[in-house]
Parts: C-alpha cells; structure tokens; sequence
C-alpha cells in the first residue's frame, strides 16, 4: 500500500514538472529574459566579490552607498547608506602533534591564504597551534637560536 501510495505522490510531481516544462517551452522569450536577469545578477555578485577580494582588509567599516547585491525592482534604497560588514571566516587550524605533518602543512598554507597572514608573522601562528613533541622542539629551538622568522 505504502508502494502504491509513493508512486502515486511521484506521478503528480511529475505531471507539475511536466506542466511546468510546457509552460517554459511555449514562452522561450520569459525564459530568455529570466536567463538575462540571472546573469545580471551573477556579473553583479562577481564583481562585489572581486572587490571585496581586492580590498585591504580595515578595521572600521566604511559606509558607502551601496543599492545591494541583487537589484531590487522600483529600488526605493538608492540613496541610503548601507553597512555591508564581511566578517572574516571563523576557522582553526588544528593542533600538530607531531603526525601527518603531509597534512597539516597545506592546512596552514590554506589558512595562511585565508586569513591573509604576512610572511613575518606565519612563524608565530604555526607555533600557537604546536602541542607536545613539536612544541617542546620549538621552544628550545628558540631558547638555542632566539628569534625565528621566515626569509
């Protein structure tokens, strides 16, 4: 009974689906028309995003007028300001304790790209994510040789 019952939900999505496909394709202009709207909307998050990813990262957020990332019909928003914060990703790095350090090293590339860090300060971060054997090893390798840094 439950058999019969599934079929049956699955023939009536099927004939929606199939009402839906004749609707588009006797409107191939709506349907050109959504596929432009679309791509608008695409190359406008697309380059949002490059900006974003172009700028140095400040720490106040500036306010600039902005009409938002989708276009918005009769937008009544035009000339008001908008704060668009972008907070960073909120990821860890896992701690090294030693093993698959094959691994855990193109972690830290990854998380080094994310989070932007500078070269003179990659060092200090790997070592805040040392546990055990590592750990130990990096301390008196300071203690030995003092500072360490990379270049």
């Amino acid at each position: 009974m439950a058999e019969g019952t599934g079929m049956k939900q699955l023939d009536e999505k099927l004939a929606r689906h199939d009402e839906h496909l004749t609707e588009l394709l006797n409107n191939p202009q709506d349907v050109r028309n959504t596929q432009t709207r679309i791509q608008g909307t695409l190359e406008l998050i697309l380059n949002h995003l490059t900006v974003l990813e172009r700028a140095p990262n400040k720490a106040p957020i500036e306010q600039q007028p902005v009409g938002g990332l989708l276009p918005i019909p009769g937008d009544y928003r035009q000339n008001r300001l908008q704060v668009v914060p972008v907070p960073p990703p909120k990821w860890e790095l896992r701690y090294f304790e030693g093993y698959d350090p094959k691994v855990w090293i193109p972690k830290c590339e990854r998380y080094f790209n994310l989070y932007r860090t500078p070269d003179n300060q990659k060092v200090e971060v790997v070592a805040l994510y040392l546990n055990g054997i590592p750990e130990n090893w990096y301390h008196s390798l300071v203690l030995s040789v003092g500072v360490i840094g990379l270049g």
